[in-house]
């Protein structure tokens, strides 16, 4: 039931999404980012991001061609904390969820990648 519940919610948040281009990561992986889930508090921001993988990913029980982030960033201290990541099996996160992972409040706080991508999110996110 619960596994239920999730997957309705997952699809309900991502038909409201605002996927907006931020380009190509170092990786080759066309990044985007929902306009319409940036919440702030201070110098800290919630962020949903969409990875459209340029090569599967394929360490999990079928192939993933794309994948939702939500991440926490340190505007002030430019770092950034990774808090849900889900993987899906066509790219734009159609189809039925392959795997989800939640994180703990408690995870270590990472520099942010000085990546193309990246500079271009907190350009848009960190006012």
């Amino acid at each position: 039931m619960k596994k239920i519940l999730l997957i309705l919610l997952l699809v309900a948040v991502d038909a409201s999404a605002d996927w907006q281009p931020l380009g190509i990561d170092d990786n080759g992986n066309t990044v985007f980012y929902d306009s319409a889930r940036v919440f702030s508090t201070g110098a800290m921001v919630e962020v949903w991001q969409l990875y459209n993988f340029k090569h599967p990913v394929a360490r999990m029980r079928s192939p993933a061609h794309s994948a939702i982030q939500k991440t926490i960033i340190d505007c002030r201290l430019k770092k950034h904390q990774m808090r849900q990541l889900t993987f899906y099996p066509d790219q734009d996160a159609v189809g039925e969820l392959i795997n989800t992972h939640d994180f703990s409040e408690d995870e270590v706080w990472v520099d942010l990648v000085p990546d193309p991508t990246t500079e271009a999110l907190v350009l848009k996110v960190c006012k």
